[in-house]
């Protein structure tokens, strides 16, 4: 049987991991959301994502966009993998939505985006198990792998006068599931 509570703690444990690979100075420089925000719609979910933490454009404490949410894109897809043990393999889905600033040549709004999402790629493809502690080994119980998290296209938007760039991202995971007797 699926355990949708894997994929809960899987989303949760990523955006424990993003939070991490934006952390500057000990301070986390974007909003992180384990879960689903975006659903109002992009626009409407704006003020979920901006943050006074990230000076990369702005001064200190001058609110600028920079977020990332984690969803759940499917339901557990399950096939056997030896007598009762079966794979779960399902999809989590990775946004990030940054403020576009035209900046210069040598630095502008879509280079340092950029530069954020391979610090995620990164920062995923150390931690195998979707470990947050740092131990090579740990991770949650019954993630088995998953695969690099790819990303689209970095899409620009515009809403009146807020401009950001957004990028849909998705992480394949696959967790083995052990079935108990009842007997």
């Amino acid at each position: 049987m699926a355990n949708p509570i894997l994929q809960v703690q899987a989303a949760h444990n990523v955006g424990t991991l993003i939070r991490q690979a934006m952390t500057v100075d000990g301070q986390v420089i974007a909003r992180v959301h384990d879960w689903w925000i975006i659903a109002p719609g992009i626009e409407t979910s704006l003020p979920q994502f901006t943050t006074i933490k990230d000076t990369d454009f702005v001064s200190a404490n001058t609110p600028f966009i920079h977020g990332y949410c984690v969803g759940i894109a499917d339901v557990p897809r399950q096939h056997e993998a030896s007598n009762l043990k079966f794979v779960d393999a399902f999809t989590l889905n990775v946004w990030g939505l940054y403020e576009w600033k035209l900046g210069t040549d040598q630095k502008n709004s879509e280079h340092v985006f950029a530069t954020h999402l391979k610090a995620l790629q990164d920062k995923l493809s150390l931690s195998p198990r979707l470990q947050v502690d740092g131990n090579f080994y740990g991770g949650l119980e019954g993630i088995r792998k998953h695969n690099q998290l790819n990303f689209g296209s970095i899409k620009p938007l515009s809403f009146g006068s807020k401009k950001v760039f957004l990028a849909e991202g998705t992480l394949e995971v696959e967790a083995i599931v052990q079935l108990t007797s009842t007997t």
